[in-house]
């Protein structure tokens, strides 16, 4: 059995997790204090992470998010670590060159609109409608973000949708 850092006291007996994530698990590695026991069972889906800024900004980097405001997803969320890790393999520190929110997915989009954000990360399945609706690609998609990987360190130019 599981347990998600910060968030149920309870054992957890079977969870979705990314695969980085449950590498950090199985390793002990942060967001974890120990290693944790697990057992993959099956592959639920492909995960997708999509950076939506705002058309019209820029922004076309992850590396132009500094001095800027972004939404990672909920906290302590498998999402708001990969957030947290992209950020940094592109040389920007959350906190520090960027201002971090947590927001659950229907705030961020009414934080986008708003003008409060100015990108907000999805990572997860296809994208929620509330993107989904709004994403215009500007550029080919990047190539996949796993933070272990030593291209994945080097900032890749493009990959970031305009939000209208």
């Amino acid at each position: 059995m599981a347990e998600r850092p910060g968030r149920w006291p309870a054992p957890i007996e079977v969870a979705p997790a990314l695969s980085d994530i449950a590498w950090a698990a199985y390793g002990g590695t942060a967001p974890f204090d120990r290693r944790v026991p697990q057992r993959a069972i099956g592959r639920v889906y492909e995960n997708h992470v999509q950076l939506a800024v705002r058309s019209g900004a820029p922004i076309h980097t992850v590396a132009d998010l500094a001095g800027r405001t972004v939404s990672l997803g909920a906290p302590a969320s498998c999402g708001a670590v990969l957030g947290d890790r992209l950020l940094r393999v592109a040389g920007v520190t959350p906190g520090t060159d960027v201002r971090v929110r947590h927001l659950l997915m229907p705030q961020a989009a009414r934080a986008m609109r708003a003008g409060a954000i100015d990108a907000l990360l999805v990572a997860g399945g296809p994208a929620p409608r509330t993107v989904r609706a709004r994403h215009r690609p500007r550029h080919p998609p990047a190539a996949p973000v796993r933070p272990a990987a030593p291209a994945a360190r080097r900032p890749r130019p493009g990959g970031i949708g305009s939000w209208r």
